[in-house]
C-alpha cells in the first residue's frame, strides 16, 4: 500500500511538472509567433520609410507608422530614430503579450522587444530600368536643369548622349528609352555610344511623358519621368566608342523637344531612393539604394 501512495504521489508531481513545463511552451510559443510578426513589420518599416530619407524626416515617420499599422494588427509601442545627415532609420518596436496558461503561476505577461535599422548609401550597380542615356558627371545641386540628350548640332563629335545598350540602332534605344535596359550596369563598365541623333525614336516615349500630369514638384514613386541613368567622366570621343560608367543619377524628365530635326530631352536632378547594390565607400551622387543591416 506504501508503495501504492508513494507511486500516486510522484504521479501528481510529474503530471503538475509536466503541465507547469507544457503550460510555458505554449505561451512561449505565442510570445515566438508575435515576435515574428512584429519583427517583420518593423523590417518591412525601416525599408519602405527609408525611401523618404532624402525628403523629410515627417515624411519618413509618416511611412514608418504607416506600414507598421498595415502590417501589425495588435497594440504596439515604437521608437524611430532618423539621424540628422538622413542616412538611416532605425526602428524599435515592443508589444505585449498576454499569457493564457502561465498566469496560473503569476507570470501574466511578457515584453517582446524587435527592432531594424536600413541605411542608404551609392548605388554601384543597378539590375534593371537604366534609360540608354549618358551625363556627364559634376556635381548636382538639387533642382538643376540638365539636357539628357542633345539636339542635333549640339553634341560632341557626332554622339548626343545616347548609349546603345544591349545593341545598337533606333530600335533597340527606343525599346530602352521607354521601358528601361533589361540588364545589370555597374560602375566601372564600359557602354558603347549611339551616335546619331535619332530623333524617331523619341515619339512614342514623347506621348507618353506628355501623358503624365507630374510634375517637379508633385510626382510619384510610379511615375514615368523619373529616369536612371549612368553618369560619365566625358564624352571626349568620336563616332560610336566605350565610355566608362563612373556612377548614378536621377532625373525627373520635363520636357522632350522634337523640331526642326533636332530630338531634345531635358530633364532636372533630383535626389532619388531606387533598388540596386549600394557602397558606402563611394562618392555621393544623389542617388542611393537601401541595405537592412539590423
Amino acid at each position: 500500500m506504501n508503495n501504492k501512495g508513494n507511486a500516486s504521489i510522484l504521479l501528481v508531481l510529474l503530471m503538475a511538472v509536466l503541465l507547469t513545463s507544457l503550460s510555458y511552451v505554449i505561451d512561449i510559443g505565442l510570445s515566438y509567433a508575435q515576435r515574428i510578426k512584429l519583427s517583420n513589420a518593423v523590417d518591412s518599416a525601416v525599408l519602405a520609410s527609408s525611401r523618404e530619407l532624402k525628403k523629410s524626416k515627417t515624411k519618413v515617420n509618416e511611412i514608418a507608422k504607416k506600414y507598421l499599422d498595415i502590417n501589425y494588427k495588435e497594440e504596439y509601442n515604437y521608437e524611430i530614430t532618423i539621424p540628422d545627415d538622413l542616412k538611416s532609420v532605425e526602428i524599435n518596436a515592443n508589444t505585449k503579450v498576454n499569457h493564457y496558461f502561465s498566469q496560473v503561476f503569476g507570470n501574466s505577461n511578457s515584453i517582446v522587444h524587435v527592432s531594424a535599422k536600413a541605411i542608404i548609401a551609392p548605388i554601384k550597380s543597378i539590375k534593371n530600368g537604366v534609360k540608354p542615356l549618358a551625363v556627364k558627371n559634376f556635381n548636382f545641386t538639387y533642382g538643376d536643369e540638365i539636357i539628357l540628350k542633345e539636339g542635333a548640332g549640339d553634341g560632341e563629335n557626332g554622339n548626343y548622349g545616347a548609349l546603345a545598350l544591349g545593341g545598337n540602332g533606333a530600335s533597340i534605344f527606343s525599346n530602352n528609352l521607354e521601358n528601361g535596359y533589361d540588364s545589370t550596369i555597374s560602375i566601372g563598365d564600359e557602354l558603347l555610344t549611339e551616335p546619331g541623333n535619332i530623333v524617331s525614336a523619341l515619339n512614342i516615349i514623347k506621348n507618353n511623358i506628355n501623358g503624365d500630369s507630374s510634375t517637379f514638384e508633385d510626382y510619384s514613386e510610379n511615375s514615368i519621368r523619373l529616369w536612371t541613368v549612368p553618369l560619365i567622366d566625358s564624352f571626349d570621343i568620336y563616332g560610336r566608342d566605350y565610355v566608362v560608367v563612373v556612377g548614378f543619377a536621377e532625373f525627373f524628365v520635363e520636357n522632350i523637344d522634337i523640331h526642326a530635326g533636332k530630338g531634345e530631352i531635358g530633364g532636372r536632378f533630383i535626389k532619388y531612393v531606387i533598388n540596386g547594390d549600394i557602397d558606402t565607400s563611394l562618392n555621393d551622387k544623389g542617388l542611393y539604394g537601401i541595405k537592412l543591416v539590423k
